[in-house]
């Protein structure tokens, strides 16, 4: 059966120690978003080098979120997302968001 209301997707992407691997970071975003409309998270950039100081690694992610009542509005999507980037902070050694 085909979901009501759609997926929204949004894109993060951070700067963390390269002795951070992908499954402790994506523990803590899933701590990070509302359980109930969460769908699931995927890397789709992985960078080492220039413009990323020696023993870091940047990381891009796509976070997926549905809400099965409703359509999620650009306030609840952003509340979800500032929530994200808090917890990341408190949770992940020396993290820093790319811009």
């Amino acid at each position: 059966k085909l979901p009501q209301f759609p997926e929204v997707q949004r894109d993060l992407a951070v700067i963390i120690p390269k002795t951070t691997n992908w499954a402790d970071l994506e523990k803590v975003i899933k701590k990070g978003i509302d359980s109930k409309i969460f769908l699931g998270c995927d890397v789709f950039d992985l960078y080492e080098g220039e413009h990323v100081q020696e023993g870091y690694k940047s990381v891009a992610f796509r976070v997926k979120m549905q809400d099965s009542n409703s359509t999620l509005t650009d306030e609840a999507i952003e509340t979800q997302m500032a929530n994200l980037r808090a917890v990341l902070k408190k949770n992940v050694t020396e993290l820093s968001f790319r811009e």
